[in-house]
């Protein structure tokens, strides 16, 4: 279903907006790296094209409806693109995740609120409960913008930071827990039974599709060394994924940390944890992984290792009854 909007506003630019294509992530990618680059961040700093060309190609991305709006030429052909906005259908706890940005030389036009109409409109076509919409925290236009739609702020979430000069210790193995790598052709299906079991129950969880798995495991900078199981004898008990940056040298992700519920507090995510961090000091100088501003669990384990608070993103939440 096409969705186009017309509009001439007071500064008499006209634009449209409409929804994106699958095909077009090229542009949605530069679009964002131009946003990125005039309003640059400590988390945009590194990102590429290429970063955001593999997230809008992936399974998970293709879950949301996204629009865009458009300058509209004299002529009556499309122009540059001004905003764009996204929506996820909802969570099992009823969260629908939102996404709304305009480029900074159109804001206070009115694009903006055309597309979160669209982005509310589609929650509760969805029937969804709450919308979250998460960004920087120096994106402070936005901010205000939310809580003009009635949206109120439920937490951060953090962007952690090991420096390069912070000492690590080695990982102190634990009886009856044993730790290998990712084989591929063989794990794929752990590898999405562990994100997805061990991660029930946090905050506004997606459930992550076994293609974005696949499609993952098939990006240039995957390395299956750097994906480490935990298993008490033949059962999976947790898993810690660590990636090199691809597009920074020096840094590098523990992206994924989860232990199933039954291992939790008894030093599993510790082992896990360090593990991943020795494994990528041997190939970068910092190290950064992200966490939910909330989560008592990991906040004392990270900050215990060195990890501290280096960026965050706030999460804006509006119930819609």
């Amino acid at each position: 279903m096409g969705i186009t909007i017309n509009s001439l506003t007071r500064e008499q630019i006209s634009y449209h907006i409409r929804l994106s294509r699958n095909d077009e992530v090229q542009a949605l990618a530069e679009f964002v790296v131009e946003i990125n680059r005039l309003e640059p961040t400590i988390e945009s700093n590194s990102q590429t094209v290429n970063d955001y060309i593999e997230w809008f190609s992936s399974p998970s991305s293709f879950e949301y409806t996204r629009w865009q709006a458009n300058l509209s030429n004299p002529d009556g052909s499309e122009g540059a693109m001004i905003g764009r906005a996204g929506m996820r259908p909802p969570t099992a706890e009823g969260f629908s995740f939102g996404t709304v940005e305009v480029h900074p030389n159109y804001r206070n036009r009115g694009v903006g609120r055309a597309l979160y109409d669209l982005v509310e409109q589609q929650a509760r076509t969805w029937k969804a409960k709450t919308v979250l919409v998460e960004d920087n925290q120096r994106y402070t236009l936005l901010r205000e913008f939310l809580e003009r739609r009635g949206f109120k702020f439920d937490r951060f979430s953090w962007e952690m930071l090991l420096p390069a000069a912070h000492p690590v210790i080695a990982a102190q193995w634990l009886d009856g827990i044993t730790i290998r790598t990712f084989k591929p052709g063989q794990d794929e299906q752990l590898y999405h039974h562990l994100i997805n079991s061990a991660f029930a129950g946090h905050f506004a969880l997606t459930t992550v599709p076994f293609e974005q798995i696949l499609h993952w495991i098939k990006q240039p900078n995957f390395n299956p060394d750097g994906i480490f199981f935990a298993f008490a004898g033949a059962e999976p008990a947790g898993i810690c994924a660590a990636i090199v940056h691809p597009n920074a040298e020096s840094e590098g992700w523990i992206e994924d940390l989860a232990v199933m519920p039954a291992y939790r507090r008894q030093g599993v995510g510790r082992v896990l944890l360090l593990t991943g961090v020795n494994w990528l000091r041997q190939r970068v100088s910092n190290i950064k992984l992200g966490v939910e501003g909330k989560n008592e669990r990991a906040l004392p384990l990270y900050t215990s290792v060195g990890f501290e608070r280096h960026d965050s993103r706030f999460v804006m939440l509006k119930q819609l009854g």
